[in-house]
């Protein structure tokens, strides 16, 4: 069975869109990061503005990440990224791409699809639309870094959701920050973390989304963790 949003899962969903909807691409230390198994994190820098900025602009998915609840419910998670013609956003010309994630579990399955606007040179967030008629807006208050080294981690933006493009109703605020958690001795996780409050029903909930890269700045993986309604989903 197929829904647009099935009970168990709406929070999970709403923290979605005003998170891995809202953000293209990124970064967040997802459920805690940390080196792997002993094994030395590497010590390069990692240019973590080209290798969002690359990511944005070419198609990749990330399928199959799985998660179990508290009582052994199945779910899993996908997120596919490409992008998009430049387009209209705000009253100017913005660089585009869509996301879409896919969760499904307890014989529900649920998607969201946005679209993301964002500038490069710097890289920074603009804003957002969704499928549902959300619409969300970003305000920098940091950049990503050129040379981040593991460990690190600074703030990106603070977003603010509404129920549709007029900007009346206010839906969700976030708070949102970068960090580069290590993986292994050639890789790491380029994550975005975010803490969401929504508005009604009113839930402070936390969404971080990670993507495993090298130092060229291929993804290599990813992983997610959303945490609403007192339940925590961790996707690997």
């Amino acid at each position: 069975m197929t829904t647009r949003r099935p009970h168990r899962l709406n929070a999970w969903l709403r923290t979605c869109r005003g998170l891995v909807a809202a953000t293209p691409l990124l970064l967040a230390a997802c459920g805690g990061g940390g080196g792997g198994d002993g094994v030395e994190p590497p010590t390069q820098p990692y240019n973590l503005d080209s290798a969002i900025t690359r990511a944005l602009q070419t198609p990749f998915q990330i399928g199959n990440l799985t998660a179990r609840d508290a009582q052994g419910n199945l779910f899993t998670l996908s997120l596919a990224y490409a992008p998009a013609p430049d387009a209209v956003f705000e009253g100017a010309l913005r660089k585009s791409a869509t996301q879409t994630v896919t969760i499904s579990g307890g014989g529900n399955s649920t998607s969201q699809v946005s679209t993301s606007y964002y500038t490069t040179a710097p890289y920074r967030e603009i804003g957002s639309t969704a499928d549902d008629g959300s619409y969300m807006l970003s305000v920098r208050t940091g950049d990503l870094p050129t040379a981040a080294l593991v460990g690190g981690s600074g703030p990106l933006s603070t977003d603010t959701g509404y129920t549709d493009s007029s900007k009346a109703v206010v839906d969700a605020t976030a708070v949102s920050s970068w960090a580069l958690e290590a993986d292994s001795a050639t890789s790491a996780y380029a994550c975005m973390k975010s803490t969401v409050t929504m508005v009604s029903p009113p839930e402070v909930a936390s969404q971080s989304l990670c993507f495993r890269i090298n130092a060229a700045g291929d993804v290599l993986g990813g992983r997610v963790s959303i945490t609403a309604s007192g339940i925590t989903l961790d996707f690997r």
